[in-house]
C-alpha cells in the first residue's frame, strides 16, 4: 500500500496509520538539519527511511528519489531536526505529578492557594491531595510557605506538594501527622513548619497510599505524551524501580511504547532483579533497555542537601553525604564488574570530589570505555576541573533548573563562588564531555537562556557555546552519555529516524525568536508519535 500525504494532512491521522509498521518511507521537501559529532550542521532536503524505522539516506535537492516508496510525506519545506535526547529524567514521577495538582503556573502564594481549593473541591473523594510545581522564587517571595498556609484552605485531608525541583516538599498539618513527622525531626531545622527535605521527604512518601496499577499505567502514558510534546524522542530514566520497569515492559507488550527509554536502575537491588548478570538487550525495536544503575551521594543546593567543602553562605551547614567512601566504591565496583554503567548524583563540590576519588581507585581495576557519569553537577571546585578531564567520565548538568532557581542558588553559595556554579563553559574548555538534562517545558527556552547568559559576559567569548554546537548538548552528547551515540542523537544512515518538525529554523533566528520556537510534530522510528494539531 502506498500512502501519499502532506504535512498538513498528517495532523488528522492516527499515529499507526501515519506510517504502516516499518514500511519504506520518504519524507521529502523539508528544511532538514542534522549535526555531526562536533556540532556542525548538515542540511538536507529529504529523508529516506527503511522498514526498521532507520535512516537509509539523507537526500539533497539534486539526489534521485526512491522510485515508489510505500509511504511519502511532503514536508512543505518545514524545518526538520533530530529529536531531543533527555539526559536525566524520572519518567514515572513526571507522569504521576501530571495527574495531580499542577502549581507550576502559579505566580503567588494566593494563586497557589486558589488552585488548591479548586482542586480539592473537584476531587472530594481523594484520600490525599498531591501536587507539585510550586516555586517561591517565581512567587517573588523571600520565604518558603508553611503548613498553616495549606491548613487555611484544606484541613480535612492530608496535603503534600512538591517544589518544582522535587527535592523540597510542602505539607499541611494533617500530612505531617500521618507521616509522624515533628518539626524538630526535619533535616533542615531552619525551614518553616511544613517544609520538608531529605529523609523527611522519604518518610512522607512512605505514608502516602500507593497508586493502583491502572493509575500507574495512566501516569506512564501521561509522561510519554509530555516528553513527545517537548520534542524528546529518547529519555534517560535515572532511577527505575522494578515496578517502573514492569510498567514500561507492559506498555511495550501492548504496543503503546512510543518513546525510547534508556533505564538506569535505582540501586543494585532493582538492577540485579531486572537485568541480572548483564545489561539487557534493546527491546521493542530499540525502545527500551537497562544498561546502568544510579546511586546518590547528595541532594541539591536549593534544599541545602548538596554536600559542600565549605559552609553555605546563608547558613552554617555544609550538607552531607549519603554514602561513605567505602560504600560508594563497593556499590560502583559491584555494578562495574558486570559491565553496567554507573551514574552518581553528586551536586556539591565535596560530593563530586568523593566521586572522583572513587573513580581514581576503580579505574585501576575497570579498564575500557566505562563513561562514569556525574549527575546534576552544580558546584565544582576550580581545583577539580583538571581532574575531571583525566578520567573516562561524563558530566550531566541541568541548566533549566539553574535558571529557575538562579537567585536562591546564588544566595546559598555566595558571590565569591559564582564562577563555579553550572560552569559548563569551563568544563568544555577542559575537554570534559558535558550533557544537559532535566529538559523543561521548552528545550528552546533553555537554549535561549544559555545563549543570553553567555551574551551577558562579552569578556568570555572564547568560552562560548555557539548556536550550532548548543544542539549537541541536547542530542549527540546525551546519546553518547548513555552509549547510544550510534543509534540516536543524529540523523544519518543506520540511525533511528527520530525527528521533530518545528515552526522555524532554529539556527537562523535571534535568541528571542529561538525561545518562541514551537514543536509541530514528533516522529519516532519513522512514525508520527505526536502532533500539535491532533495533540495525541
Amino acid at each position: 500500500m502506498k500512502i501519499v500525504k502532506t504535512l498538513a494532512l498528517m495532523a488528522g491521522l492516527s499515529t499507526f496509520f501515519a506510517l504502516p509498521a516499518y514500511a519504506d518511507g520518504l519524507i521529502d521537501q523539508v528544511n532538514g538539519i542534522t549535526f555531526d559529532n562536533k556540532g556542525h550542521p548538515y542540511r538536507f532536503n529529504g529523508l529516506q527511511i527503511d522498514r526498521e524505522g532507520k535512516v537509509v539516506k539523507l537526500l539533497s535537492k539534486n539526489d534521485k528519489r526512491p522510485f515508489s516508496p510505500d509511504f511519502y510525506l511532503n514536508g512543505q519545506n518545514k524545518t526538520l531536526i533530530p529529536g531531543f535526547v533527555e539526559a536525566h529524567s524520572h519518567v514515572m514521577a513526571l507522569g504521576e505529578q501530571a495527574l495531580e495538582l499542577d502549581l507550576s503556573d502559579s505566580h503567588s502564594l494566593a494563586e497557589a492557594q486558589e488552585k488548591l481549593k479548586k482542586f480539592a473541591d473537584e476531587h472530594p473523594s481523594a484520600r490525599w491531595i498531591l501536587g507539585s510545581g510550586w516555586n517561591e522564587q517565581i512567587w517573588h517571595s523571600p520565604t518558603m510557605p508553611q503548613a498553616s498556609d495549606i491548613d487555611k484552605i484544606v484541613n480535612d485531608r492530608p496535603v503534600w506538594l512538591l517544589r518544582s525541583d522535587g527535592d523540597i516538599g510542602w505539607a499541611n498539618s494533617l500530612a505531617l501527622e500521618k507521616a509522624q513527622i515533628k518539626p524538630a525531626q526535619n533535616a533542615d531545622k531552619s525551614s518553616p513548619i511544613g517544609i520538608l527535605t531529605g529523609d523527611s521527604i522519604t518518610r512522607m512518601k512512605q505514608a502516602i497510599p500507593p497508586l493502583q496499577p491502572v493509575d500507574r499505567d495512566a501516569a506512564f502514558l501521561k509522561a510519554q505524551k509530555i516528553f513527545l510534546e517537548r520534542g524528546i524522542t529518547t529519555v534517560t530514566d535515572m532511577g527505575s524501580s522494578v515496578d517502573d520497569w514492569n510498567i514500561m515492559r507492559r506498555m511495550g507488550d501492548m504496543g503503546r511504547l512510543r518513546l525510547r527509554i534508556k533505564s538506569y536502575a535505582q540501586g543494585l537491588e532493582p538492577l540485579l532483579s531486572i537485568a541480572g548478570k548483564y545489561p539487557t538487550a534493546l527491546l521493542y525495536n530499540g525502545h527500551l533497555s537497562m544498561s546502568g544503575v544510579t546511586f546518590s551521594i547528595d541532594g541539591n543546593i536549593v534544599s541545602r542537601h548538596a554536600w559542600l567543602k565549605q559552609a553555605y553562605a546563608d547558613s552554617n551547614q555544609q550538607g552531607s553525604d549519603n554514602l561513605n567512601d567505602a560504600k560508594l566504591r563497593n556499590l560502583m565496583s559491584r555494578a562495574a564488574m558486570d559491565g553496567f554503567q554507573v551514574a552518581v548524583q553528586a551536586s556539591g563540590d565535596a560530593a563530586n570530589n568523593q566521586l572522583l576519588n572513587a573513580i581514581d581507585e576503580l579505574s585501576e581495576s575497570y579498564k575500557g570505555d566505562r563513561r562514569w557519569r556525574m549527575e546534576d553537577a552544580s558546584l565544582i571546585d576550580s581545583e577539580d576541573f583538571k581532574r575531571l578531564s583525566k578520567y573516562d567520565l561524563v558530566v550531566s548538568m541541568q541548566p533549566s533548573s539553574y535558571f529557575t532557581d538562579k537567585s536562591v542558588i546564588e544566595q546559598r553559595i555566595g558571590a565569591n563562588r559564582l564562577s563555579e556554579i553550572e560552569a559548563w563553559d569551563t568544563l568544555i574548555d577542559h575537554s570534559v564531555p558535558v550533557t544537559f538534562g532535566a529538559i523543561a517545558a521548552s528545550p528552546f527556552e533553555t537554549m535561549a537562556d544559555i545563549l543570553d547568559r553567555q551574551d551577558s559576559h562579552p569578556d568570555q567569548k572564547d568560552k562560548k557555546i555557539n548556536r550550532e554546537s548548543l544542539f549537541a548538548y541536547y542530542t549527540i552528547q546525551p546519546a553518547y552519555a548513555s552509549f547510544s551515540e550510534k543509534q540516536v542523537g543524529r540523523l544519518m544512515a543506520g540511525y533511528y529516524a527520530d525527528f521533530i518538525f518545528v515552526d522555524r529554523d532554529p539556527l537562523t533566528v535571534d535568541n528571542n525568536a529561538l525561545r518562541q520556537t514551537k514543536i509541530l510534530e514528533t516522529w519516532v522510528g519513522g512514525r508520527q508519535a505526536w502532533s500539535q494539531n491532533s495533540n495525541k
